[in-house]
């Protein structure tokens, strides 16, 4: 897996198998299944995710979407917060230090709403 921070890219090595590649990348994913079968591609991969039919079983494309958006979100982290329209603040609570996090909905993440906790060594 390959992850591009500051491009909204993920992409997969042989994923779904050998020799072919999943590539996430904003609202869209891509399968290059290999040289002999045409490539998948599926704009506005977040409208379809929510579709009824991608809720009883995900397709690879389903799967690319997902998976690539969340290792984007993980591995990106602490360029993810300075994201255009990203609203970060900060808070103390029980003790210790939060700093919720607003993302607009252009930002594919989990939720719109996250909480972030960074220990005093930067953990």
């Amino acid at each position: 897996m390959s992850v591009y921070p500051h491009r909204r890219l993920t992409v997969f090595h042989d994923l779904p198998g050998p020799g072919q590649h999943a590539r996430w990348e904003g609202d869209s994913v891509c399968l290059d299944r290999g040289p002999s079968r045409p490539a998948l591609l599926r704009e506005e991969a977040r409208a379809h995710f929510f579709e009824p039919s991608a809720r009883r079983r995900w397709d690879d494309l389903d799967l690319t979407y997902f998976a690539g958006y969340a290792a984007w979100n993980y591995l990106s982290f602490p360029f993810l917060l300075a994201e255009p329209g990203v609203r970060v603040t900060s808070h103390r609570l029980l003790g210790q230090d939060w700093l919720p996090a607003d993302f607009p909905a252009a930002l594919t993440t989990h939720s719109s709403r996250q909480h972030f906790r960074i220990d005093s060594d930067g953990t």
